[in-house]
């Protein structure tokens, strides 16, 4: 288990991250800010001001690390304090406050519980939820912060650079990319597309394909949509899609006309692929055809550390933890396909090489997404045995995952320098 942060920061480039039709703005400088109104003046508009009502809000986008077994702290980072424009009045002139949701619902701390905010006197302060941090729900493994602050002068503004989370996690980087998203992304999106001919038994305006063995399927498909359903007998061309419907559930294929006894049903449907991690294969002991195979992964050091660390402090407390910058790795790996038929092989192919165009990965454990690289074409083979089996393979790198691999460490934020009898004292 190892100590992570999450960072939310307010500059243009992440302007995404985050819901700002609650009125809060990200201005030019990288900083979340009160929007500013056109004042009216008499001839001539005076200056632009702060708006200065209550209700502005902002949003950060969901942050689901599936790795996360505890939240732990929480800090502000302001890019300078905002003081009151009379000399005379020492209090800060604005107010900001927090909400923090599990994804579904807005909570605020109400002094024993997190407990859903209702009311508009249902926020807290930075300190109240870096306090409280740690008793927040982790069941969901999500977590986002409602952001409210105002102005109580129109000349002044208070500004948030960044939001930090600090959080427990049992991320294993290699493991988390190749096993918990990589596998779990390519069955999410890879779809095969295959063919079979059925001589039908009896006149029928319908077909059941829960028992593909009956039906005389040479490979093992999980169906998911029926496409095309033509009378091959009578229509050879395929210039007549009788297909009526699919029943996912009951996995029965209803026919707009009927075909009679001995004529040749020909259906064309989507499949989900297997998809696996092997090291090495023996093509003799596949038992999932068609299938994706994740194979031939390495970890390449591309820098072994870097020196940016990351600190987060709970302000009221003055303490928090430092977290070691990562080192950075490549890590590689080939897809490889096997189907027992050209057609499905391209129509895989294909749907891999679609999947790739995004050119980016997330890692699920820390919610973080990764440039991924095609390194070149699909290369593509026939094996010599009885099986007689297709095969087609491409290579791949994800570039640049930061690897954790040095523990936290306390830290302390430094309160203030004291000069006493000409010596330096610094106090933490």
């Amino acid at each position: 288990m190892k100590r992570l942060i999450k960072t939310f920061e307010f500059a243009e480039s992440c302007r995404n991250d985050y819901d700002l039709t609650g009125g809060l703005r990200i201005s030019e400088l990288g900083r979340l800010e009160v929007p500013r109104v056109d004042a009216q003046g008499v001839p001539e508009p005076q200056p632009a001001e702060y708006g200065v009502l209550q209700t502005y809000t902002a949003r950060t986008k969901n942050f689901n690390p599936k790795a996360a077994i505890s939240w732990e702290l929480f800090q502000v980072r302001h890019p300078r304090p905002a003081v009151h424009p009379d000399p005379l009045v020492s209090t800060p002139p604005y107010e900001i406050r927090f909400r923090v949701s599990d994804g579904t619902t807005d909570m605020y701390w109400d002094g024993a519980a997190w407990t859903e905010a209702t009311l508009d006197t249902h926020w807290n302060s930075e300190s109240e939820v870096s306090a409280n941090m740690n008793s927040f729900a982790i069941a969901s493994r999500t977590i986002a912060f409602v952001i409210n602050m105002w102005t109580l002068h129109p000349s002044v503004t208070p500004s948030i650079k960044t939001l930090k989370l600090l959080y427990w996690s049992k991320l294993s980087e290699e493991y988390d990319l190749i096993y918990e998203s990589l596998i779990p992304e390519l069955r999410e999106n890879i779809r095969g597309r295959a063919r079979f001919a059925y001589r039908m038994p009896s006149d029928a305006t319908s077909i059941d394909l829960s028992d593909p063995e009956a039906l005389g399927f040479e490979s093992s498909y999980n169906i998911t949509n029926v496409l095309e359903a033509y009378n091959f007998s009578s229509d050879s061309e395929k210039s007549s899609n009788i297909l009526l419907g699919y029943d996912l559930g009951t996995q029965v294929v209803s026919l707009s006309s009927t075909v009679a006894t001995n004529e040749i049903l020909w259906i064309e449907f989507e499949y989900v692929p297997a998809v696996a991690r092997l090291t090495s294969r023996d093509y003799s002991e596949v038992s999932s055809i068609p299938g994706l195979d994740i194979t031939n992964v390495q970890v390449e050091v591309v820098q072994d550390q870097v020196n940016d660390t990351e600190v987060v402090i709970d302000n009221a407390t003055n303490s928090g933890w430092s977290v070691p910058g990562p080192s950075q790795k490549d890590i590689n790996f080939s897809i490889e396909l096997t189907c027992d038929k050209q057609y499905d092989l391209e129509f895989l192919i294909d749907s891999v090489r679609r999947w790739a165009q995004k050119k980016v990965i997330r890692m699920r454990g820390s919610d973080s997404e990764y440039t991924m690289r095609k390194l070149g074409g699909f290369s593509t083979s026939s094996s010599t045995n009885s099986k007689n089996f297709r095969t087609a393979k491409a290579n791949f790198s994800i570039i640049y995952v930061p690897f954790f691999e040095r523990a936290a460490v306390p830290a302390n934020s430094l309160q203030g320098i004291d000069f006493s009898g000409g010596n330096l004292q610094l106090t933490l």
